[in-house]
């Protein structure tokens, strides 16, 4: 178990050299351990989490329409036409992380309302560092925004704002470890 607290306190110290803001963070002890927090990465909010059954932890962003001011249910296209989109886009794909589908469902209805993208970091490792930190939240900022945007494109989605927000809450985000 101590491992897994010095291996949070690498994430936190290189979450703030890199002038990040700690949010929020929690500590479910009852829940085998798990800890997470919320950073605020520039204008995003990144999710870093791990049980300590993990030898890593997942960096998560997750942008959704329903995230934006001008949110508008009647503009999201059905989740099928988002999945027959994203289908040969590589950046959905060919990284060593997951990205999903975010639903909003309308009646019984699941509509497209955003992406989540994790990532694996491994502050475990004896030469984790801050650059390795920027590497990965970077990646997972950058890739969550572009497969978000490519989305709103494609399937000509019109709300103001970039959906730019992830959710403080690690066990909404689904479990990714």
């Amino acid at each position: 178990m101590r491992e897994h607290y010095e291996a949070f306190g690498s994430i936190c110290a290189a979450a703030i050299a890199n002038r990040d803001s700690i949010v929020h963070s929690v500590n479910e002890v009852d829940n085998d351990g798990e800890i997470s927090m919320t950073i605020r990465h520039g204008a995003d909010h990144v999710v870093i989490a791990a049980p300590t059954s993990t030898e890593y932890f997942s960096v998560i962003v997750e942008r959704r329409h329903q995230n934006l001011d001008q949110f508008d249910e009647s503009r999201l296209p059905h989740i099928e036409d988002a999945e027959d989109a994203v289908r040969g886009y590589d950046k959905f794909f060919n990284f060593d992380g997951t990205a999903r589908l975010l639903t909003y469902e309308s009646g019984q209805v699941e509509l497209f309302d955003g992406v989540a993208v994790h990532e694996p970091i491994y502050p475990y490792e004896d030469d984790f560092s801050l650059k390795e930190y920027r590497k990965v939240v970077n990646d997972v900022v950058i890739r969550s925004r572009d497969i978000f945007d490519y989305l709103k494109d494609n399937l000509d989605i019109e709300m103001d704002g970039d959906g730019t927000s992830a959710d403080e809450s690690p066990e909404r985000l689904g479990s990714f470890h």
